[in-house]
């Protein structure tokens, strides 16, 4: 369908828990970070997922912070990453490495 958004697809073969884990390790790796929680929302297996969030903490000298992040495909190359921790959003572009999800129309 031309024109139609980006979606977080599975890959081949992949359930939706064992690709959620996989985010979820891939957050707990991220240097601070721990504890995450992630899921998918605005779509579903078939069509794909328009957004992925993950919570959880982070530390920031010393002090432990809640984070959300929320990850949107903006094309089959790019996505858009939205951080948020107490006090401070930060957003940015960043290429789609198609490691955990593939891209859906």
């Amino acid at each position: 369908m031309a024109g139609a958004l980006p979606r977080f697809k599975l890959k081949p073969g992949m359930t939706l828990a064992e690709t959620l884990r996989q985010v979820e390790r891939k957050a707990n790796r991220t240097g601070g970070f721990s504890g995450a929680d992630c899921w998918v929302w605005q779509g579903n297996a078939r069509i794909g997922w328009r957004h992925a969030s993950c919570v959880g903490t982070y530390m920031y000298n010393g002090t432990p912070l809640r984070f959300k992040a929320t990850w949107t495909p903006i094309s089959c190359t790019k996505e858009r990453v939205v951080m948020v921790i107490p006090s401070k959003t930060e957003t940015s572009v960043v290429p789609w490495k198609h490691e955990v999800f593939i891209c859906g129309h």
